[in-house]
């Protein structure tokens, strides 16, 4: 399976990335929320990822870290980066995995939720969105879940937690229906 830790592991023989400058990790420190600890990890687990030479990495690549392959939102973490690039440099790869810092914002965690649940990009999670929210995290084994019971899920969820009765959740119902939850946990990696 690997992990972290073998891609890691897997470089660091091949030890013939540069090194970041001290300048580099200070400035990179201010416009994410990682440390500078932090920084030097992801930075070797970058290199790791990288296999092209040219000092970015493709989504595909990306997605080879394990808590984004192992994800069943790891596609949807992927689509609402904010480069939507066919290459990420080492800059881009920080800023979009700034979300999972335990430093990170709650409020930028939630957005980046919303983001993330909103399939069809329309701003509100409506039924289609909740429905593939659903079939994404039900176990592969209980795939074949009855629709009639996924609809009513969707329902239920819905009936609690639509404020408006507009049949979908804005930004505002959302945060509501997962104040009491422990969302912000799920959004943090510890590198």
């Amino acid at each position: 399976m690997g992990g972290i830790s073998s891609i890691i592991g897997a470089r660091a023989g091949k030890a013939n990335y540069p090194k970041l400058s001290d300048e580099e990790v200070d400035e990179l420190t201010v416009i994410t929320s990682f440390t500078s600890a932090e920084i030097e990890r992801l930075w070797i687990l970058f290199n790791g990822l990288e296999v092209g030479g040219n000092g970015t990495i493709s989504p595909q690549e990306m997605l080879k870290l394990p808590q984004l392959r192992f994800n069943p939102l790891g596609q949807r973490v992927i689509a609402v980066s904010k480069f939507h690039a066919s290459r990420y440099s080492f800059r881009d790869f920080l800023q979009d995995l700034a979300v999972f810092s335990p430093q990170a914002p709650y409020e930028v965690k939630l957005h980046f939720a919303f983001k993330v649940f909103d399939v069809d990009g329309d701003g509100k999670l409506g039924r289609y969105d909740l429905r593939c929210l659903l079939r994404a995290l039900v176990p592969p084994e209980v795939t074949a879940m009855d629709d009639a019971l996924v609809e009513q899920i969707v329902t239920n969820a819905l009936e609690e937690a639509d404020q408006d009765y507009d049949h979908s959740l804005d930004y505002k119902e959302f945060k509501a229906a997962v104040a009491h939850s422990d969302i912000a946990s799920k959004l943090t990696i510890s590198f």
